[in-house]
């Protein structure tokens, strides 16, 4: 599952490679920006571990990793992944926040991807350590 973005020229791209690689992208409907990690973790961490969870919890429902090529939406998709998994204090308050949001919740059954991992350790002609 990937989260369309706003440069569709690399969206387009993307998808090309990668099926021809064999793989099958899935759009996440009502996905939002992630936010990116840089400025708005600093101002309110809980706001945006809860618009990360969301986009989380869209891949959760439909039961598929997401794999983004966004360096912001990885960084930020995988460290509200990792620490929603690890802290259950954490990821109580976000889901308390997510009900307010709908049908929401952080149950940390996926995985965050980037591409350029995806090509390296997956599909690399050679293997290479992690």
């Amino acid at each position: 599952m990937h989260r369309p973005n706003r440069y569709p020229q690399l969206e387009l791209a993307t998808n090309f490679v990668m099926q021809k690689l064999g793989y099958e992208l899935v759009d996440m409907e009502r996905a939002s920006c992630c936010p990116a990690p840089g400025v708005f973790r600093s101002f309110n961490k809980v706001d945006w571990m809860v618009a990360a969870a969301r986009n989380i919890c869209i891949a959760e429902k439909l039961d598929l990793n997401i794999l983004t090529i966004c360096n912001g939406c990885f960084g930020t998709l995988a460290d509200v992944n990792k620490h929603l998994k690890a802290d259950e204090e954490a990821r109580g308050q976000v889901n308390e926040r997510l009900k307010e949001l709908g049908d929401y919740e952080f149950k940390g059954t996926i995985d965050v991807r980037h591409v350029a991992e995806v090509l390296a350790f997956e599909v690399s002609p050679r293997p290479l350590d992690p």
